[in-house]
């Protein structure tokens, strides 16, 4: 299984213009920070130059946040998953994707507290997860995959700053975030059981069984 983070740009501006005839005065870039490529461009500047113009950078925390801000014409360009990229076509807001930055291999991952050693032991436990984000979709996929009894695991949707507070409050015992959340939770405690490369993990060894390999 294989999640990308995926560039999508707003359709009908100038920039929908393949002669770039008439470059804008301003481009607003959305990022949710943690270590990705957009991040250097941020630092050197060098998305302004190869734009060739100024670039406003938006935080968001999650992908259905970019959405939003799509909708409501806050942003030009994102970088994100592919689950809320395929949610904004289905909504038919008016963006396309650019390019496929990466492939969400370790990015994602499951961080638990002290007595969850495997992917089994988050039955009985309480687990944090973005809705609507390609981490609730490979945390669900891992759920199943590994034939764990849901009906056993409070899920809870939670943003990832709201999830880092309530694992430093003690309401969860796990999280299915990326990064920098992931660390945060790491560094009050947490380490990793699980991430998405797994999942490919998994796919691959069912790919072998069933083609005989």
């Amino acid at each position: 299984m294989k999640k990308s983070l995926l560039l999508l740009m707003a359709v009908g501006g100038l920039w929908a213009n393949s002669s770039f005839a008439e470059t804008p005065t301003e481009v607003r870039v959305a990022y949710s920070g943690g270590s990705q490529v957009l991040m250097l461009a941020k630092a050197d500047g060098s998305l302004d130059k190869a734009l060739n113009t100024k670039v406003k950078w938006v935080q968001f925390a999650s992908g259905a946040d970019a959405l939003n801000y799509f909708a409501s014409n806050a942003i030009d360009i994102a970088n994100f998953g592919s689950s809320p990229a395929t949610a904004g076509i289905v909504r038919k807001l008016p963006v396309e994707i650019i390019g496929v930055s990466g492939v969400i291999a370790s990015y994602e991952r499951l961080i638990g507290k002290d007595g969850i050693v495997n992917i089994k032991d988050i039955e009985g436990k309480r687990v944090g997860y973005p809705p609507n984000s390609t981490a609730q979709y490979a945390l669900e996929a891992a759920i199943s995959v590994n034939k764990l009894d849901r009906s056993k695991i409070t899920l809870l949707p939670l943003r990832p700053a709201e999830m880092v507070a309530a694992w430093k409050r003690g309401d969860i015992d796990a999280g299915y975030v990326w990064a920098p959340f992931a660390q945060e939770l790491e560094a009050s405690g947490g380490h990793q059981v699980f991430a998405t490369k797994d999942l490919q993990k998994r796919w691959l060894s069912d790919l072998q069984q069933l083609c005989g390999a």
